[in-house]
């Protein structure tokens, strides 16, 4: 089955699972416990063992919008703030209890530059994370959100299962009565 981030499925990121269970500390968060918060200095990644994280943001108004998850086997960070070097734009929080293995930011950069095969991965994950990123942008603007809802139960058909409706509105950018009404609207085409 293909994972919820697209990364896990293109990239071998085996080696990196040893680094994170063997150098980093296993921690169990309860549900709705802090990873990360918008404003702060992002110390860690992550490898999730079980559980889910979601990540949120807030925009102008002081509205949160789901901007994406980890579940297990991937990599929890905020990306971004851990390249640039600079704040957290997100927070990121357990959905329900979750364990993971914290490595300090420093830990995976020192990796990275261990040599050329670190190097090569970290380019990799660079690469993809940005080719998804650009993905979900071209899907924003060229698909409607009945194609976006689909295309996401496609990818993770289990994820009606763990994320509710009003999450899932958020993350797909609609509200929760359009994906009712898109659930509706395929379930008539299924019984006709």
């Amino acid at each position: 089955m293909n994972r919820f981030n697209r990364y896990a499925d293109r990239l071998d990121v085996s080696l990196l699972k040893p680094l994170f269970t063997e150098r980093g500390e296993r921690r169990v968060y309860g549900r709705g416990e802090s990873f990360l918060t918008a404003g702060s200095a992002p110390r860690f990644v992550a490898f999730v063992e079980s559980g889910v994280f979601r990540y949120t943001c807030l925009d102008g108004r002081g509205n949160e919008h789901v901007v994406g998850y980890a579940f297990p086997d991937e990599y929890v960070c905020d990306y971004r703030s851990f390249i640039c070097g600079t704040a957290a734009v997100v927070d990121i929080r357990a959905v329900a209890e979750s364990v993971s293995y914290l490595l300090p930011c420093t830990e995976l950069e020192r990796y990275w530059e261990s040599g050329i095969e670190g190097q090569r991965l970290g380019r990799r994950v660079a690469e993809e994370l940005f080719a998804i990123t650009y993905d979900r942008l071209l899907d924003f603007y060229c698909k409607t959100p009945e194609e976006h809802y689909l295309n996401l139960i496609d990818r993770y058909p289990g994820l009606v299962d763990v994320i509710p409706l009003k999450e899932l509105a958020s993350f797909i950018g609609v509200t929760p009565e359009t994906v009712s009404h898109i659930r509706r609207k395929l379930s008539s085409k299924r019984k006709s």
